[in-house]
């Protein structure tokens, strides 16, 4: 398991504070933490302890860190190509930036053809020590797509992988085996508060987390300073439940619980009347005071008797009674309805059977039975009607029987009792009486006892009449909507007055038991005193109670600030890590780089939370590193750095480099030239530069020994678009053979267009051409006239190459001569005067200017043995 790996186990354990993992989160991501950083971390300390901080997906800050990228290597990653692209910076879509599977490839672009967007893509893709860079689609052609892009690599030796990677999506896990090291990054492994302190990759994090630690602790103990002396708040009786309370006020006391000892508006009430009956109590006798008591019972109790029949006519058992009642009236009804029109059918007069005609029945019915009442109802036939005196035919009677049946059927019956019962209940409800007029003079003593009585009385009287209202008006589904409104709490209130009014009575037996009565009275009004002074101070008491909890809370915050955990995971890391082995690394680079102005030697240095390489001048103790170490060595001790990191950790998969020697003189690049070409050996080396002196180095290295692999990408732009892939090396590196083969490409172009486009367009090409094939005879002048014995980006003079000049005739120097003035006439960049050149050059002339350096070329190399 690797350091970071470790570290990533070891905070997502149960019980890490969750700013501790959000921080170390973030320091796998970044170099350092922003002052930004460092306010979210402390605002989500607060949060964690108990403060109320607004943050956005609080709980996702506790999920798992990912150890991705970070675990033993078990196979070596390579890269293969980027691209296609899309929306990326101002990328050619449809290009694709190829790498070397083996040895050291160079990706090589002036300052805006398109490196650093690439370079973009894998430090987001592959896993870069420190900030990921934003990923930006093309600002000048807007586009709601995602950045993406098509990356190949290859895993463990075996077939190639193309993945589609889109900026800030899903993690390649097989890509975080690269390694991407920038200027940024390099330095961070090296340099922290003024010491140069070797950092192997995780044991930072850990050094980071203690400083955030301790810059919490330092504003905790801030802010704990002022609150750690006490609002002062009065005392209450010690022997009072109230009283206990304030004196065990804890940041654990709830708002409920300080609620719970405020006195209530009853409870004042009874304290006022508490307070008179105790006067009351030690001026009158114990049957002088009970006569008193029992006075008020027998006044009170006809309301209470009111108020409960007012009750049972309006509870809500009541309303779903009254519904029931409606419900089966209807029910019965739309069966009676159903009967009457199956028995009623066909009549030539409506409405027979209706309420209007039973009444009518129901009275001719009595009607006969009065008058005949041996003869029965209804009338026979050959009988006469008793309503309009004509005999009855057979067809009649036979009606009148069928009528009767009607009346006398059971369906019938139930919808009449089912309406009787529904009426009856609603004539209750109209005739019951409830007024409360003639309980004026009891209400008014009653107010003294119960807070609101009078408003509480009032308030049910209107409840009462509005509910009566909503009986009568039968609207089924409003009763049921209705039912539960009821605040029938009066009636509980007065009953339980009156039920302690009888207790008092019950216990005034003798003054003997008047004395104890009056004891009791006495602990509540202490009691009460005690609840109203937590009342009268209670925002006193809310502060205290506030200062506590805060105080608690930072306490807490404080407590997790302790990096004895913290301490003891890095002394065990050191174990593992800072070993002989990873020291003898770190010194082997620097011999590598060719570190040899003054010594320098890695010692474990103890830090708080912390192991680190502490790097020191063995022979001065005067004197610091990064006292007297130029850029150039601090990047050279950055650099031993990584390298040791990664020969310790036995990684074979790819190392990235962007810009590596950005800043730094000739002589250090060279060195890293070398060491860089020397690490291509045992594993896919890719850097990024735009500089071409360290270039040629690179070019340079790569000729000193055939087993070392170098490629060569340049990049270029047009009017619209960065990053066009050129796979060769740029212009200024290639040698002669390769700028005339260059140039032949280049008169391809110029035969079309002398046939096919105008003869501007034609000059301009040409134009461009001359200045290309100027600047092929002054490479070959450097390269093979004069044998490299001088050259431009050079180190130095190569004396040892002087003997091959001997040859050089006047022959020479007059072709060279005359098709360099040849090339500075006709080359758009040099303002000629006018007559010189009238036009240029036909294109088989210009194929004649290319064979002349080609066989001048060819004759050095091959006749005169220049190499």
């Amino acid at each position: 398991m690797t350091a970071i790996a470790k570290i990533v186990e070891w905070a997502n354990k149960t019980g890490r504070p969750i700013w501790w993992k959000h921080t170390v989160r973030l320091l796998i991501e970044k170099q350092e933490l922003t002052g930004a950083n460092q306010e979210s971390i402390y605002k989500l300390a607060r949060r964690e302890s108990g403060f109320p901080e607004s943050i956005e997906d609080y709980e996702n800050y506790n999920s798992s860190i990912s150890a991705e990228g970070f675990e033993i290597e078990e196979k070596p990653v390579t890269l293969s190509s980027i691209g296609p692209t899309e929306n990326i910076s101002a990328l050619e879509n449809t290009q694709v930036l190829k790498f070397s599977n083996i040895g050291l490839t160079v990706i090589y672009g002036d300052n805006g053809s398109g490196k650093s967007s690439y370079s973009r893509i894998l430090k987001n893709a592959c896993l870069t020590r420190g900030e990921k860079p934003a990923v930006i689609g093309n600002a000048f052609t807007p586009s709601k797509l995602n950045s993406n892009a098509k990356i190949s690599f290859n895993e463990g030796g075996l077939a190639f992988n193309d993945i589609n990677w889109t900026y800030k999506g899903d993690e390649i896990t097989a890509l975080k085996s690269i390694r991407v090291f920038d200027s940024k990054s390099a330095f961070h492994y090296i340099e922290k508060e003024g010491e140069l302190d070797y950092r192997p990759a995780g044991l930072h994090i850990l050094d980071e987390l203690v400083d955030m630690c301790n810059k919490i602790r330092t504003t905790v103990d801030e802010k704990i300073k002022p609150l750690k002396n006490p609002i002062v708040v009065p005392a209450a009786e010690l022997s009072t439940k109230a009283g206990k309370f304030i004196n065990s006020l804890s940041a654990k006391t709830s708002s409920s619980e300080l609620a719970s000892f405020c006195i209530t508006e009853q409870e004042l009430l009874d304290l006022n009347n508490i307070q008179t009956e105790l006067r009351t109590l030690k001026s009158q006798s114990a049957e002088e005071l009970k006569k008193n008591l029992i006075k008020i019972v027998n006044s009170a109790n006809p309301l209470l008797n009111t108020l409960k029949k007012a009750n049972t006519l309006i509870s809500e058992e009541s309303f779903a009674g009254f519904a029931k009642l409606i419900e089966n009236q209807q029910e019965t009804y739309d069966a009676s309805e159903k009967l009457r029109t199956s028995t009623f059918a066909n009549l030539p007069i409506q409405k027979i059977g209706n309420e209007v005609w039973k009444t009518l029945w129901t009275s001719a019915k009595a009607f006969v039975m009065d008058v005949s009442p041996v003869g029965g109802f209804p009338p026979k036939a050959g009988e006469s009607c008793p309503l309009c005196l004509q005999p009855i035919g057979d067809e009649a009677g036979k009606r009148l029987d069928k009528f009767e049946t009607y009346i006398k059927d059971e369906i019938q019956k139930t919808a009449n009792s089912a309406k009787t019962a529904k009426d009856q209940r609603k004539k209750e409800l109209e005739t019951t009486a409830f007024d409360l007029s003639i309980f004026e003079q009891i209400i008014i003593d009653l107010e003294n006892r119960i807070v609101g009585f009078r408003e509480k009385i009032s308030t049910y009287n209107s409840s009462y009449s509005s509910r009566i209202k909503t009986l009568l008006d039968e609207d089924i589904d409003i009763i049921r909507t209705k039912a539960s409104d009821l605040d029938e709490s009066i009636v509980a209130t007065l009953e339980n007055q009156l039920n302690e009014i009888n207790k008092e009575v019950a216990s005034l037996v003798d003054e003997q038991n008047m004395a104890l009565l009056i004891t009791s009275k006495e602990t509540t009004e202490k009691e009460l005193i005690a609840k109203k002074l937590v009342t009268d101070n209670k925002a006193t008491i809310e502060l205290e109670i506030k200062r506590r909890k805060t105080l608690e809370i930072y306490e807490k915050i404080r407590e997790q600030t302790t990096t004895r955990k913290i301490t003891t995971l890095s002394s065990e890391i050191s174990e593992v890590y800072l070993t002989a082995s990873l020291k003898s690394h770190f010194t082997d680079e620097l011999r590598l780089l060719g570190f040899k102005h003054y010594s320098v030697e890695a010692n474990t240095r103890n830090a708080t939370g912390s192991q680190l390489f502490k790097i020191v001048l063995p022979e001065s103790t005067a004197a610091s590193v990064h006292q007297i170490a130029s850029e150039g060595e601090q990047k050279c001790l950055a650099l031993a750095s990584i390298f040791a990191e990664l020969r310790a950790d036995n990684r074979a998969s790819g190392v990235i480099f962007d810009d590596p020697v950005n800043s730094l003189d000739h002589k250090w690049r060279l060195k890293i030239a070398n060491r860089l070409m020397k690490e291509s050996l045992v594993r896919q080396v890719i850097i990024f530069t735009h500089e071409i002196v360290f270039l040629k180095f690179l070019i340079e290295a790569a000729e000193s020994d055939p087993s070392y692999t170098l490629q060569i990408t340049s990049l270029d732009r047009n009017m619209t678009s960065t990053g066009i892939v050129r796979n060769s090396p740029p212009w200024d590196a290639l040698t002669t053979a390769k700028r005339i083969k260059y140039l032949n490409v280049l008169y391809g172009e110029l035969k079309k267009s002398e046939t096919n486009d105008t003869e501007s367009e034609y000059n301009k090409l040409a134009g461009q051409f001359y200045g290309f094939l100027r600047e092929a005879w002054e490479r070959l002048v450097e390269e093979k006239l004069l044998n490299k014995v001088v050259e431009r980006f050079g180190r130095g003079v190569q004396t040892q190459r002087l003997n091959k000049l001997k040859d050089i005739c006047d022959e020479d120097l007059d072709k060279v001569s005359n098709a360099v003035a040849k090339c500075s006439g006709l080359f758009k960049g040099h303002d000629c005067a006018p007559g010189v050149y009238e036009s240029m050059p036909a294109a088989n002339e210009i194929l004649e200017d290319i064979n002349l350096i080609k066989d001048f070329e060819q004759e050095l190399t091959n006749i005169r043995k220049r190499n």
